[in-house]
């Protein structure tokens, strides 16, 4: 994926790795919550997500980037209403009290990075999807 991606754009995808790492600017957050973990309810405010085994000590954004990551890679695979999914987007930034704003895209393309990761290291015969992978992080690093 680094060779794919450049070395400007991993220089850059590193430099936002070292800001959360190095980040002292920490609170207990829900770690790697995912959206499996999703109950939905008959409204907005009856659904929740459920963590616990993954509880962390990190900055606030990296929480809420998490989350957002998994949102915005589903939606590049799936597809469908751009406005349906930003619906999502808005309830989640609204449930956490605070949005990433600018920044969006760097949580959403960390994330996304760290699931090709674990697709190369536990389920290596999806490897045929990396050139698509690599397109879709190569967009999210430039905006």
């Amino acid at each position: 994926m680094q060779r794919s991606l450049g070395a400007e754009r991993w220089a850059r995808v590193n430099k936002w790795y070292r800001t959360i790492t190095e980040d002292t600017d920490v609170t207990l957050v829900h770690g790697a919550p995912g959206l499996g973990s999703l109950v939905s309810g008959a409204s907005p405010e009856s659904t929740a997500i459920l963590t616990g085994e993954d509880l962390a000590v990190a900055p606030w954004y990296y929480d809420l980037g998490w989350v957002l990551g998994e949102l915005v890679e589903l939606r590049w695979h799936l597809g469908g209403d751009q406005q349906a999914w930003q619906v999502l987007v808005d309830a989640l930034f609204e449930g956490y009290g605070r949005d990433l704003g600018v920044w969006w895209n760097q949580a959403a393309a960390l994330r996304t990075l760290l699931h090709v990761h674990d697709i190369a290291a536990y389920v290596g015969w999806h490897s045929s999807g990396f050139n698509q992978y690599a397109s879709f992080l190569a967009f999210l690093i430039d905006l």
